[in-house]
């Protein structure tokens, strides 16, 4: 097999009728066979077949509620309902958390197995894994990730929410 680009690549025969071969690509490419009959004679013009390349779209995720900012309790459990989408398919959501006074924080929250392409759903977090206290703001998104095993996963986040941390008692 060879391409447009002057590749060569090994085809194998299979049961005498059936061809295998295997290539990886980023951009278009065409590509035929070489071959010679039984008597060595090659076709003077061989079939062409072209491989167009769909470029990968980013993840997408959007938060449907809570729709805003909140006040929640130190031990509150907040739940997350948010549509996701993606056109290879989302593996991983994560929750990225910024809390003042410490480092940013990527928490996993759910993986998708197999990798859904559009799905609403809901997931709950407890701020008490966080150890926050009354009076603390923080900020969190979600993230998607997609299953993109040639290029490596993207990921797409939803807007920040704010949460302020109140007292009970």
């Amino acid at each position: 097999m060879v391409t447009t680009q002057g590749l060569r690549y090994p085809v194998e025969l299979t049961r005498g009728k059936n061809i295998k071969a295997s290539l990886t690509v980023q951009n278009p490419v065409e590509f035929w066979f070489e071959m010679k009959d039984k008597d060595g004679i090659a076709p003077k013009d061989p079939v062409h077949y072209a491989i167009n390349v769909k470029e990968d779209e980013l993840p997408q995720i959007q938060v449907l509620a809570p729709s805003g900012d909140l006040l929640a309790g130190q031990e509150a459990q907040i739940p997350l309902v948010f549509e996701i989408r993606d056109d290879i398919g989302v593996k991983n959501l994560h929750l990225d958390v910024e809390q003042k006074g410490s480092q940013s924080r990527r928490i996993q929250l759910k993986a998708y197995d197999p990798p859904v392409k559009a799905k609403i759903d809901e997931v709950k977090f407890s701020l008490g894994s966080l150890k926050t206290f009354p009076g603390e703001i923080l900020r969190f998104r979600l993230e998607v990730q997609d299953n993109d095993t040639v290029m490596g996963p993207k990921s797409g986040f939803s807007e920040w929410i704010t949460v302020e941390v109140q007292s009970y008692e």
